[in-house]
């Protein structure tokens, strides 16, 4: 005798696992975007964090060696001085070459660096390539995964502030009547940081 078996098991079984591989898929696809998101991020604040420290100190900007010579031998006004085009191109350069480092499925598409003394702003536009179009949906209705980052950083230097007011204080301290603005100016100086 023969025994007759239903297929309604693996008919079901075939409906069910295509659809629990595109799942899978498209959290595993997810997870690559969510990680190149938070990764562009990571590298724009490195990119900023030595570029700040290339403005402020002039530090080579990939080891972090600092220049004492040119700190030394600067002018106390250096801030309200333009940022030189060869700080400005080196800075760029550095953007570009490290903002798509370790990146899964996105491509940069363009990185653009605007640099002042007291500020640094870096855009970057990239596109996530995932090549199914149904798990393309899932992410934007476009269709396409377009990512734009914008961020703006001013450049704060401590030292810099102290360095200044030593400067104006010496020099002050020859003026007459001079002592009276500077205890008030202490006062509030004193207030500020606490």
């Amino acid at each position: 005798m023969k025994k007759i078996t239903n297929a309604s098991y693996t008919v079901e079984a075939v409906l069910i696992m295509n659809i629990t591989i595109f799942i899978i898929v498209a959290i595993i696809y997810m997870g690559f975007y969510l990680y190149d998101y938070n990764r562009i991020w990571a590298n724009t604040d490195i990119i900023i964090q030595k570029s700040n420290e290339l403005i402020r100190k002039e530090a080579d900007i990939i080891s972090g060696k600092i220049n004492y010579n040119f700190l030394n031998n600067r002018l106390i006004y250096w801030r309200f001085l333009e940022v030189s085009y060869n700080l400005k191109h080196v800075i760029n350069d550095f953007a570009i070459d490290e903002i798509g480092k370790g990146l899964f499925i996105t491509k940069v598409n363009s990185v653009l660096s605007e640099v002042s003394n007291k500020k640094i702003t870096i855009k970057i536009a990239a596109h996530s390539q995932i090549p199914f179009m149904e798990v393309k949906k899932l992410f934007l209705s476009d269709y396409s995964i377009a990512t734009v980052i914008e961020i703006e950083k001013n450049i704060y230097d401590p030292t810099e502030f102290i360095r200044n007011y030593d400067a104006v204080k010496k020099m002050a301290g020859n003026i007459d009547g001079i002592d009276k603005n500077l205890r008030g100016l202490q006062k509030l100086l004193e207030k500020v940081g606490e």
